[in-house]
């Protein structure tokens, strides 16, 4: 019997304790990122609010009523959604505006697109059109090719 090319060692402990290391700081890192985000979130949070209201005030308040709804329904999910919902206020009042924002931008670039290059016709004006020959298209004919001889695994699911 051939004996394999290459032997499988087990790491050495130097090398896993240096591997959980570089996971450490890397998660550590990924933690800071984050932190720094949502510090900038919570401090832009009441700008963002406050700009969803001017943007469309319906989101706000459809978010509030959903809160409501779901106390009458299930309170004890309600009071744990309106806890999340103070203490991850930055995170709710980013979603908020991103519900208020999107919309409301495309809305804006569909009504720039609309009427920059063409105009609309409006119901009951005729459209200019061109009448186009019908010309018949003679194609020529497909040779056909000879039939193959089906092997023995093809003969098993019949004729085809």
């Amino acid at each position: 019997m051939a004996q394999p090319q290459f032997e499988i060692k087990p790491p050495s402990t130097l090398s896993i304790i240096l591997g959980l290391a570089v996971l450490i700081l890397f998660l550590f890192g990924l933690f800071k990122i984050a932190s720094w985000g949502y510090s900038l979130l919570y401090y832009a949070s009441p700008i963002l609010l406050i700009a969803t209201l001017i943007i469309n005030h319906k989101v706000v308040l459809g978010y509030s009523s959903w809160l409501g709804q779901l106390f009458r329904a299930q309170p004890l999910l309600g009071i744990g959604m309106a806890a999340a919902t103070i203490f991850l206020f930055p995170l709710v009042a980013l979603g908020l505006f991103i519900r208020a924002f999107l919309p409301w931008r495309m809305r804006k670039v569909m009504e720039q697109h609309q009427y920059q290059d063409t105009v609309q016709p409006q119901i009951g004006e005729y459209v200019e059109y061109e009448e186009v020959k019908e010309e018949k298209i003679e194609l020529p004919k497909r040779k056909s090719k000879p039939k193959e001889t089906l092997n023995e695994y093809e003969q098993l699911f019949g004729d085809e």
